[in-house]
């Protein structure tokens, strides 16, 4: 099974993701700044926030074959069904 989230504006080490017992966590935290100049203004935008949804998974799945990536601010998270699983932490690679 896959999920498929769009989260733009983090770092792929801010992300989180893992399974608790039969649902799928993802949390993370965007800090991002800008600034350019428009003429004789300087313009600067900040964006600054916090996410988690939690997903219920119909199955079971498997911890060891769990992967997630990240690239242009979609993350994708593939897990397949196994047995009973308590908690896994997945570490996001780059996409």
């Amino acid at each position: 099974m896959e999920v498929r989230l769009e989260a733009p504006g983090p770092e792929r080490d801010d992300i989180k993701v893992e399974v608790v017992d039969d649902h799928l966590r993802i949390a993370g935290e965007k800090d991002v700044e800008r600034a350019h100049r428009e003429g004789e203004h300087h313009v600067a935008e900040c964006a600054y926030g916090r996410f988690a949804r939690l997903f219920p998974l119909p199955a079971p799945v498997k911890t060891n074959s769990a992967k997630a990536t990240y690239r242009n601010g979609v993350l994708s998270v593939t897990l397949e069904k196994a047995g009973r699983s308590r908690r896994i932490h997945i570490e996001v690679q780059n996409g």
